[in-house]
Protein backbone atom coordinates (compact mmCIF):
# COMPACT_ATOMS: atom_id res chain seq x y z
CA UNK A 1 0.00 0.00 0.00
CA UNK A 2 1.28 3.20 -0.91
CA UNK A 3 1.40 6.53 1.81
CA UNK A 4 1.93 8.82 -0.97
CA UNK A 5 -0.50 11.74 -1.65
CA UNK A 6 -2.90 11.72 -4.26
CA UNK A 7 -1.71 12.10 -7.87
CA UNK A 8 -2.52 15.35 -9.94
CA UNK A 9 -3.07 14.41 -13.05
CA UNK A 10 -2.57 17.71 -14.39
CA UNK A 11 0.15 19.29 -12.38
CA UNK A 12 3.43 17.96 -11.04
CA UNK A 13 4.74 17.89 -7.36
CA UNK A 14 6.26 21.52 -8.59
CA UNK A 15 3.10 22.80 -8.93
CA UNK A 16 4.09 23.33 -12.52
CA UNK A 17 1.82 22.22 -15.59
CA UNK A 18 2.53 18.89 -17.25
CA UNK A 19 3.86 19.63 -20.55
CA UNK A 20 0.99 17.15 -22.24
CA UNK A 21 -1.50 18.83 -20.80
CA UNK A 22 -0.79 22.33 -22.20
CA UNK A 23 -2.95 21.98 -25.55
CA UNK A 24 -5.95 21.00 -23.90
CA UNK A 25 -6.02 23.72 -21.41
CA UNK A 26 -5.02 25.96 -24.17
CA UNK A 27 -8.10 24.82 -26.60
CA UNK A 28 -10.33 25.48 -22.98
CA UNK A 29 -9.11 28.86 -22.90
CA UNK A 30 -9.40 30.04 -26.81
CA UNK A 31 -13.18 30.16 -26.54
CA UNK A 32 -14.49 27.27 -25.12
CA UNK A 33 -14.09 28.00 -21.14
CA UNK A 34 -16.61 31.06 -21.29
CA UNK A 35 -19.08 28.00 -22.36
CA UNK A 36 -17.80 25.13 -20.02
CA UNK A 37 -20.17 24.95 -17.56
CA UNK A 38 -23.31 24.94 -20.01
CA UNK A 39 -21.40 22.22 -22.26
CA UNK A 40 -21.11 19.78 -19.15
CA UNK A 41 -24.64 20.49 -18.06
CA UNK A 42 -25.59 20.25 -21.90
CA UNK A 43 -23.12 17.22 -21.85
CA UNK A 44 -25.20 15.56 -18.65
CA UNK A 45 -28.74 16.17 -20.12
CA UNK A 46 -27.67 13.95 -23.33
CA UNK A 47 -26.89 11.33 -21.38
CA UNK A 48 -29.63 11.27 -19.18
CA UNK A 49 -32.24 11.95 -21.86
CA UNK A 50 -30.42 9.58 -24.82
CA UNK A 51 -28.33 7.24 -24.02
CA UNK A 52 -30.27 6.52 -20.33
CA UNK A 53 -33.73 5.76 -22.77
CA UNK A 54 -32.02 2.91 -24.35
CA UNK A 55 -31.09 0.78 -20.79
CA UNK A 56 -34.10 0.35 -19.68
CA UNK A 57 -32.59 -2.37 -17.02
CA UNK A 58 -30.97 0.93 -15.40
CA UNK A 59 -33.43 3.57 -14.43
CA UNK A 60 -31.68 6.15 -12.97
CA UNK A 61 -33.28 8.65 -10.43
CA UNK A 62 -34.66 12.04 -11.62
CA UNK A 63 -31.73 14.14 -13.22
CA UNK A 64 -29.46 11.46 -12.08
CA UNK A 65 -27.35 9.61 -15.34
CA UNK A 66 -26.44 5.89 -15.39
CA UNK A 67 -23.91 6.71 -17.56
CA UNK A 68 -21.57 9.98 -17.15
CA UNK A 69 -18.81 11.67 -19.34
CA UNK A 70 -16.73 14.09 -17.61
CA UNK A 71 -15.94 16.83 -19.87
CA UNK A 72 -12.14 17.02 -19.32
CA UNK A 73 -10.56 14.30 -20.86
CA UNK A 74 -7.83 12.11 -19.37
CA UNK A 75 -4.81 13.12 -21.31
CA UNK A 76 -1.71 10.74 -22.08
CA UNK A 77 1.47 11.44 -23.73
CA UNK A 78 1.91 8.57 -26.48
CA UNK A 79 4.97 7.36 -24.71
CA UNK A 80 3.01 6.29 -21.82
CA UNK A 81 0.06 5.03 -23.92
CA UNK A 82 2.40 2.70 -26.11
CA UNK A 83 3.59 1.38 -22.81
CA UNK A 84 0.26 0.76 -21.37
CA UNK A 85 -1.14 -1.13 -24.82
CA UNK A 86 2.40 -3.16 -25.01
CA UNK A 87 1.89 -4.27 -21.48
CA UNK A 88 -2.26 -5.44 -21.86
CA UNK A 89 -1.27 -6.82 -24.81
CA UNK A 90 1.41 -9.11 -23.05
CA UNK A 91 -1.33 -9.94 -20.68
CA UNK A 92 -3.71 -10.66 -22.69
CA UNK A 93 -1.14 -13.82 -24.47
CA UNK A 94 -0.76 -14.64 -20.65
CA UNK A 95 -4.49 -14.90 -20.43
CA UNK A 96 -4.92 -16.65 -23.69
CA UNK A 97 -1.91 -19.15 -22.68
CA UNK A 98 -3.38 -19.94 -19.47
CA UNK A 99 -6.78 -20.45 -20.37
CA UNK A 100 -5.32 -23.22 -23.09
CA UNK A 101 -3.76 -24.88 -20.30
CA UNK A 102 -6.84 -24.80 -18.07
CA UNK A 103 -9.17 -26.12 -20.59
CA UNK A 104 -6.33 -28.72 -21.96
CA UNK A 105 -3.81 -30.57 -20.24
CA UNK A 106 -3.67 -28.86 -17.14
CA UNK A 107 -0.65 -29.04 -16.21
CA UNK A 108 -0.16 -25.74 -14.26
CA UNK A 109 -2.61 -27.47 -12.06
CA UNK A 110 -0.33 -30.51 -11.55
CA UNK A 111 3.00 -28.54 -11.11
CA UNK A 112 1.27 -26.65 -8.62
CA UNK A 113 1.45 -23.37 -9.76
CA UNK A 114 -2.69 -23.06 -9.87
CA UNK A 115 -4.38 -24.23 -6.81
CA UNK A 116 -7.13 -26.50 -8.03
CA UNK A 117 -9.82 -24.43 -6.32
CA UNK A 118 -9.70 -21.87 -8.46
CA UNK A 119 -10.17 -24.01 -11.17
CA UNK A 120 -12.88 -26.42 -10.24
CA UNK A 121 -14.38 -24.86 -7.56
CA UNK A 122 -15.23 -21.88 -10.26
CA UNK A 123 -18.56 -21.66 -11.70
CA UNK A 124 -16.44 -19.96 -14.76
CA UNK A 125 -15.29 -23.45 -15.09
CA UNK A 126 -17.31 -24.63 -17.80
CA UNK A 127 -16.33 -28.84 -18.14
CA UNK A 128 -17.96 -28.89 -21.59
CA UNK A 129 -15.42 -26.86 -22.83
CA UNK A 130 -12.70 -28.32 -22.37
CA UNK A 131 -10.19 -29.95 -24.96
CA UNK A 132 -8.47 -32.73 -23.09
CA UNK A 133 -7.82 -34.75 -26.21
CA UNK A 134 -4.60 -33.11 -27.38
CA UNK A 135 -6.77 -31.34 -30.67
CA UNK A 136 -5.16 -27.65 -31.02
CA UNK A 137 -7.69 -25.70 -29.70
CA UNK A 138 -8.40 -22.00 -30.90
CA UNK A 139 -7.94 -19.06 -29.66
CA UNK A 140 -9.92 -18.69 -26.52
CA UNK A 141 -9.62 -14.82 -26.62
CA UNK A 142 -10.16 -12.44 -29.27
CA UNK A 143 -10.94 -9.40 -27.47
CA UNK A 144 -9.35 -8.19 -24.26
CA UNK A 145 -10.12 -5.88 -21.42
CA UNK A 146 -8.29 -4.74 -18.35
CA UNK A 147 -9.66 -2.30 -15.95
CA UNK A 148 -6.67 0.23 -14.89
CA UNK A 149 -6.56 2.20 -11.77
CA UNK A 150 -3.12 4.83 -11.53
CA UNK A 151 -1.27 4.32 -8.16
CA UNK A 152 0.02 7.57 -6.38
CA UNK A 153 3.46 7.04 -7.62
CA UNK A 154 2.29 7.19 -10.86
CA UNK A 155 2.38 3.85 -12.30
CA UNK A 156 -0.84 2.16 -13.67
CA UNK A 157 -1.96 -0.68 -12.13
CA UNK A 158 -4.03 -3.91 -13.27
CA UNK A 159 -6.91 -4.12 -11.13
CA UNK A 160 -9.44 -6.78 -12.87
CA UNK A 161 -9.21 -8.53 -16.46
CA UNK A 162 -12.12 -8.88 -18.56
CA UNK A 163 -11.68 -11.95 -20.48
CA UNK A 164 -14.86 -13.38 -20.98
CA UNK A 165 -16.83 -10.36 -22.79
CA UNK A 166 -14.56 -7.48 -22.63
CA UNK A 167 -17.03 -4.45 -22.61
CA UNK A 168 -16.22 -0.82 -22.68
CA UNK A 169 -15.23 0.27 -26.57
CA UNK A 170 -18.40 1.71 -27.15
CA UNK A 171 -19.18 3.66 -23.91
CA UNK A 172 -15.31 4.80 -25.28
CA UNK A 173 -16.85 5.89 -28.68
CA UNK A 174 -20.01 7.43 -27.41
CA UNK A 175 -17.59 9.36 -24.77
CA UNK A 176 -15.60 10.35 -27.63
CA UNK A 177 -18.58 11.59 -30.37
CA UNK A 178 -20.36 13.59 -27.38
CA UNK A 179 -17.48 15.31 -26.27
CA UNK A 180 -16.46 16.61 -29.72
CA UNK A 181 -20.14 17.28 -29.95
CA UNK A 182 -20.34 19.60 -26.51
CA UNK A 183 -16.37 21.13 -27.28
CA UNK A 184 -15.96 21.25 -30.71
CA UNK A 185 -12.98 23.74 -30.51
CA UNK A 186 -11.51 20.98 -27.30
CA UNK A 187 -9.67 18.96 -30.13
CA UNK A 188 -8.51 21.35 -32.59
CA UNK A 189 -4.69 21.23 -33.37
CA UNK A 190 -4.53 17.92 -31.37
CA UNK A 191 -3.56 14.51 -33.02
CA UNK A 192 -5.73 11.90 -31.78
CA UNK A 193 -5.94 8.74 -31.68
CA UNK A 194 -9.11 7.91 -33.90
CA UNK A 195 -11.38 4.73 -32.92
CA UNK A 196 -12.35 3.86 -36.46
CA UNK A 197 -9.83 2.04 -37.04
CA UNK A 198 -10.43 -0.14 -34.05
CA UNK A 199 -13.96 -1.52 -35.62
CA UNK A 200 -12.56 -1.65 -38.90
CA UNK A 201 -10.16 -4.45 -37.97
CA UNK A 202 -12.03 -5.84 -35.39
CA UNK A 203 -14.88 -6.09 -38.17
CA UNK A 204 -12.54 -7.68 -40.28
CA UNK A 205 -11.07 -10.11 -37.74
CA UNK A 206 -14.95 -11.24 -37.20
CA UNK A 207 -15.92 -11.70 -40.87
CA UNK A 208 -12.20 -14.05 -40.70
CA UNK A 209 -13.24 -16.46 -37.57
CA UNK A 210 -16.06 -17.61 -39.73
CA UNK A 211 -16.12 -21.47 -39.96
CA UNK A 212 -14.49 -22.75 -43.54
CA UNK A 213 -17.90 -25.45 -43.80
CA UNK A 214 -20.19 -22.10 -45.15
CA UNK A 215 -22.05 -23.61 -48.55
CA UNK A 216 -20.08 -22.89 -51.47
CA UNK A 217 -21.16 -19.74 -53.23
CA UNK A 218 -23.45 -18.29 -50.85
CA UNK A 219 -23.14 -15.13 -48.71
CA UNK A 220 -20.24 -13.96 -47.24
CA UNK A 221 -19.97 -14.85 -43.57
CA UNK A 222 -22.88 -13.96 -41.12
CA UNK A 223 -22.09 -12.33 -37.91
CA UNK A 224 -24.37 -11.86 -35.11
CA UNK A 225 -23.85 -9.65 -31.99
CA UNK A 226 -25.90 -12.30 -29.34
CA UNK A 227 -27.33 -10.21 -26.20
CA UNK A 228 -29.46 -10.83 -23.22
CA UNK A 229 -32.29 -8.75 -24.31
CA UNK A 230 -33.46 -5.23 -23.66
CA UNK A 231 -33.16 -5.32 -20.21
CA UNK A 232 -29.67 -5.59 -19.73
CA UNK A 233 -28.03 -3.00 -18.05
CA UNK A 234 -25.03 -2.73 -20.87
CA UNK A 235 -28.16 -2.83 -24.25
CA UNK A 236 -27.19 0.73 -25.26
CA UNK A 237 -23.31 -0.51 -25.93
CA UNK A 238 -24.76 -3.90 -27.62
CA UNK A 239 -26.99 -1.56 -29.93
CA UNK A 240 -23.88 0.42 -30.39
CA UNK A 241 -21.47 -2.31 -31.54
CA UNK A 242 -24.25 -4.37 -33.31
CA UNK A 243 -24.71 -0.97 -35.43
CA UNK A 244 -20.60 0.02 -35.88
CA UNK A 245 -19.94 -3.80 -36.82
CA UNK A 246 -22.76 -4.22 -39.11
CA UNK A 247 -23.77 -7.37 -37.56
CA UNK A 248 -27.20 -8.43 -36.47
CA UNK A 249 -28.27 -8.26 -32.92
CA UNK A 250 -29.98 -11.15 -31.39
CA UNK A 251 -31.23 -12.69 -28.34
CA UNK A 252 -31.30 -16.08 -27.46
CA UNK A 253 -34.77 -16.73 -28.55
CA UNK A 254 -34.14 -15.57 -31.85
CA UNK A 255 -31.33 -18.07 -32.63
CA UNK A 256 -31.66 -22.09 -33.36
CA UNK A 257 -30.05 -25.03 -34.18
CA UNK A 258 -30.78 -27.11 -37.15
CA UNK A 259 -28.28 -29.80 -38.79
CA UNK A 260 -26.07 -28.85 -36.29
CA UNK A 261 -25.94 -25.43 -37.85
CA UNK A 262 -26.83 -22.06 -36.02
CA UNK A 263 -29.76 -19.78 -37.71
CA UNK A 264 -31.37 -16.64 -37.22
CA UNK A 265 -34.78 -16.69 -37.41
CA UNK A 266 -36.43 -14.16 -39.27
CA UNK A 267 -39.92 -13.42 -41.69
CA UNK A 268 -37.98 -14.56 -44.41
CA UNK A 269 -37.22 -18.13 -42.76
CA UNK A 270 -34.23 -19.51 -41.44
CA UNK A 271 -30.55 -17.57 -42.22
CA UNK A 272 -27.29 -18.85 -41.25
CA UNK A 273 -25.39 -17.53 -38.61
CA UNK A 274 -21.44 -17.96 -38.69
CA UNK A 275 -19.93 -16.16 -36.06
CA UNK A 276 -21.47 -14.91 -32.68
CA UNK A 277 -19.88 -12.03 -30.61
CA UNK A 278 -21.57 -13.10 -27.35
CA UNK A 279 -22.90 -10.79 -24.66
CA UNK A 280 -23.88 -13.55 -22.49
CA UNK A 281 -22.72 -15.37 -20.01
CA UNK A 282 -21.02 -18.46 -21.20
CA UNK A 283 -22.77 -20.58 -18.17
CA UNK A 284 -26.04 -19.16 -20.01
CA UNK A 285 -25.27 -19.83 -23.86
CA UNK A 286 -26.82 -23.46 -24.19
CA UNK A 287 -29.29 -25.13 -21.58
CA UNK A 288 -28.53 -28.58 -22.58
CA UNK A 289 -25.07 -28.73 -21.16
CA UNK A 290 -24.68 -25.52 -18.98
CA UNK A 291 -26.77 -24.59 -15.77
CA UNK A 292 -28.38 -21.28 -17.91
CA UNK A 293 -31.44 -21.08 -16.02
CA UNK A 294 -33.05 -21.81 -19.23
CA UNK A 295 -31.18 -19.18 -21.12
CA UNK A 296 -29.49 -19.92 -24.16
CA UNK A 297 -29.57 -21.72 -27.21
CA UNK A 298 -29.95 -25.75 -27.21
CA UNK A 299 -27.54 -27.63 -28.83
CA UNK A 300 -25.07 -24.12 -29.36
CA UNK A 301 -22.15 -25.91 -27.69
CA UNK A 302 -22.57 -28.71 -29.75
CA UNK A 303 -22.35 -26.74 -33.33
CA UNK A 304 -19.58 -24.71 -31.87
CA UNK A 305 -17.95 -28.10 -30.78
CA UNK A 306 -18.36 -29.30 -34.57
CA UNK A 307 -17.17 -25.71 -36.23
CA UNK A 308 -20.13 -24.40 -37.61
CA UNK A 309 -20.17 -21.78 -35.68
CA UNK A 310 -17.55 -19.53 -33.95
CA UNK A 311 -17.82 -18.38 -30.56
CA UNK A 312 -16.41 -15.13 -29.52
CA UNK A 313 -14.66 -14.92 -26.73
CA UNK A 314 -14.87 -18.78 -25.75
CA UNK A 315 -17.44 -19.44 -23.78
CA UNK A 316 -15.16 -20.75 -21.04
CA UNK A 317 -12.95 -17.83 -21.18
CA UNK A 318 -14.63 -16.28 -17.61
CA UNK A 319 -12.39 -18.36 -15.86
CA UNK A 320 -9.10 -16.17 -15.87
CA UNK A 321 -11.02 -13.23 -14.59
CA UNK A 322 -11.35 -14.91 -10.68
CA UNK A 323 -9.80 -12.61 -8.50
CA UNK A 324 -7.42 -15.42 -7.16
CA UNK A 325 -5.64 -15.80 -10.18
CA UNK A 326 -3.66 -12.71 -9.54
CA UNK A 327 -1.59 -13.92 -6.81
CA UNK A 328 -0.28 -16.31 -9.14
CA UNK A 329 0.19 -13.98 -12.39
CA UNK A 330 3.94 -12.83 -12.00
CA UNK A 331 5.05 -16.79 -11.43
CA UNK A 332 3.11 -17.72 -14.40
CA UNK A 333 4.18 -14.84 -16.73
CA UNK A 334 7.66 -16.28 -16.33
CA UNK A 335 6.82 -20.10 -16.43
CA UNK A 336 3.86 -19.28 -19.64
CA UNK A 337 6.07 -16.32 -21.15
CA UNK A 338 9.78 -16.20 -19.97
CA UNK A 339 8.57 -12.56 -19.00
CA UNK A 340 8.29 -10.47 -16.54
CA UNK A 341 5.01 -8.51 -16.36
CA UNK A 342 5.10 -5.29 -17.61
CA UNK A 343 1.90 -3.65 -15.71
CA UNK A 344 1.76 -3.73 -11.77
CA UNK A 345 -1.10 -5.43 -10.32
CA UNK A 346 -1.92 -4.81 -6.76
CA UNK A 347 -0.75 -7.11 -3.88
CA UNK A 348 -3.06 -10.01 -3.73
CA UNK A 349 -2.87 -12.92 -1.42
CA UNK A 350 -4.55 -16.21 -2.07
CA UNK A 351 -5.52 -17.75 0.81
CA UNK A 352 -5.24 -14.92 3.33
CA UNK A 353 -2.66 -15.30 5.55
CA UNK A 354 -1.43 -14.15 9.11
CA UNK A 355 -0.79 -10.78 7.80
CA UNK A 356 -3.43 -10.01 6.26
CA UNK A 357 -6.01 -11.79 9.34
CA UNK A 358 -3.60 -9.47 11.70
CA UNK A 359 -4.46 -6.11 9.56
CA UNK A 360 -8.24 -6.56 8.15
CA UNK A 361 -8.85 -2.80 7.93
CA UNK A 362 -5.59 -2.71 5.51
CA UNK A 363 -7.25 -5.13 3.02
CA UNK A 364 -9.41 -5.49 1.08
CA UNK A 365 -11.14 -9.19 1.40
CA UNK A 366 -13.27 -10.46 -1.86
CA UNK A 367 -14.42 -14.03 -2.99
CA UNK A 368 -11.48 -15.69 -4.57
CA UNK A 369 -12.98 -17.21 -7.88
CA UNK A 370 -16.01 -14.53 -7.61
CA UNK A 371 -16.96 -11.19 -10.18
CA UNK A 372 -14.45 -8.36 -9.51
CA UNK A 373 -18.25 -6.38 -9.25
CA UNK A 374 -17.77 -3.61 -6.21
CA UNK A 375 -14.48 -4.80 -5.14
CA UNK A 376 -12.73 -2.19 -7.86
CA UNK A 377 -13.56 0.94 -5.61
CA UNK A 378 -12.03 -0.65 -2.64
CA UNK A 379 -9.16 -1.49 -4.77
CA UNK A 380 -8.66 1.91 -5.65
CA UNK A 381 -8.90 3.16 -1.93
CA UNK A 382 -6.19 1.18 -0.94
CA UNK A 383 -3.77 1.70 -3.50
CA UNK A 384 -4.05 5.58 -2.70
CA UNK A 385 -4.49 4.56 0.70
Amino acid sequence: MSKLPPRDEMVDGQGHLRPHWRGVLAGLADGVAGNFGEAARRMDRVFAEGVTSLLPGEVPAAGQASWRCDPVPLVLPAQEFEHLATGLAQRARLMETLLADLYGPQRLVAEGLVPPALVFANPSFLRPCRKADGRPHHPFLHCYAADLLRAPDGRWHVVADRTSRAGGIGHALENRRMLARALPGLFRGHQLRPLRPFFELWQDALQHLAPQRRAPGGDGPAVALLTPGVHHRLWFEHVLLARELSCALVEPGDLSVRNGGVFLKTLKGLQPVHVLLRRVPGRGLDPLELDGGGMGVPGLLDAARHGTVKIVNEPGSGLAEAPGLATFLPTLARRLLGEDLLLPQPDTRWPAGPEVLEDLPGWVLRPATGAHGRSLAAAALDLAA
